[in-house]
């Protein structure tokens, strides 16, 4: 497949130089090679910058069909399909504790609900317990004993239980 000269080979060398990692420098130095070097087979330009055939042949697939900018790298990572900004859920997070009595109990059921009336469309529970993590908020657990329970009656029931349990004895 030969490839489209989108760009001089002089801004080809430079776009290899000037590359801020090795991912991007890989992708230039192929699209250089195979347009400085057209009589390369793919599988030595493969070889001499460290990728697949299939790579090659992708890559020059995309620079001839998309043009340059489509070998530039996509920042990876971050919040894409955020429904608000984080300083949105700060002031939500805000106004719903300024909302919210002091002795009452937040659910994600709740904040789901909430979260929906104010954008206007359908969130996961996920989301709403991802917001609460997010702003700090923390899941509370219910006591392991009664607070008016007799302590010394738990301590005589496990001093005097059986350790492991077995089936009752058939006739």
């Amino acid at each position: 497949m030969a490839i489209t000269q989108h760009l001089s080979n002089e801004t080809l060398a430079a776009r290899v130089r000037e590359s801020s990692c090795l991912e991007q420098q890989r992708r230039w130095q192929v699209i250089f090679l195979r347009q400085t070097q057209p009589r390369i087979p793919v599988k030595d330009v493969a070889l001499a910058c460290g990728v697949s055939y299939r790579t090659v042949t992708q890559w020059t697939w995309g620079y001839n069909k998309n043009g340059p900018a489509w070998l530039d790298i996509k920042p990876r990572g971050g919040r894409r399909r955020e429904a608000m900004t984080l300083e949105e859920e700060t002031g939500f997070m805000k106004n719903l504790s300024a909302a919210t009595p002091a002795a009452s109990l937040v659910t994600a059921a709740k904040v789901k609900a909430a979260v929906e009336k104010r954008l206007g469309k359908d969130v996961s529970k996920d989301y709403a317990y991802d917001l609460l993590w997010r702003h700090g908020w923390r899941k509370v657990m219910p006591r392991t004993h009664h607070p008016k329970g007799d302590a010394q009656a738990r301590e005589d029931f496990k001093k005097n239980s059986r350790k492991h349990w077995q089936p009752p004895s058939r006739p």
